[in-house]
């Protein structure tokens, strides 16, 4: 399409990223370039689908910084790190998360010695004796996460 092409020649060599779009690494901010740019969905965190919540996840996302853009009147500058200091807690738990799940696993393979069956590593690494709980994952109620980050940030 012509538009999309005009539109791609604006960007200039050297004035875009590149996200890895599987299993990434954690992101420090999902913001850039002085408040313009958020990352929602899975551009913010590219967790390779380890939690089957990637749709549910992006609305959350696009719900809280519609709320932020209302709550600022379309500030950008204000609503963009309001956005941020909301959702990259959650998303940083998922990555301590995980982290744990993978030394849990490394040390399950460690504990098997040095020729385990092919049915021993694939146990090590597929099971676990029961999980954590991870109602914050699959419970998360945003409209009360939205109303704790107003309440910490009008200092109720």
């Amino acid at each position: 399409m012509p538009q999309i092409r005009e539109v791609i020649s604006w960007v200039k060599e050297g004035d875009w990223r590149e996200f890895a779009a599987f299993a990434g690494p954690e992101l420090a901010d999902l913001t850039a370039w002085n408040d313009k740019v958020v990352l929602v969905g899975d551009a913010s965190h590219a967790l390779s689908g380890a939690f089957g919540s990637g749709a549910g996840f992006a609305i959350e996302d696009g719900w809280v910084l519609a709320q932020a853009l209302k709550h600022y009147r379309n500030d950008l500058h204000k609503a963009l790190p309001l956005f941020n200091r909301i959702r990259l807690p959650y998303y940083a738990r998922m990555y301590k998360h995980l982290a744990g799940v993978a030394e849990q696993r490394n040390n399950r393979e460690r504990k098997l010695g040095e020729n385990p069956t092919y049915d021993e590593r694939v146990r090590a690494k597929i099971f676990n004796e029961g999980g954590s709980d991870m109602s914050w994952i699959y419970l998360n109620n945003i409209g009360k996460v939205w109303s704790d980050a107003m309440s910490s940030e009008k200092g109720i």
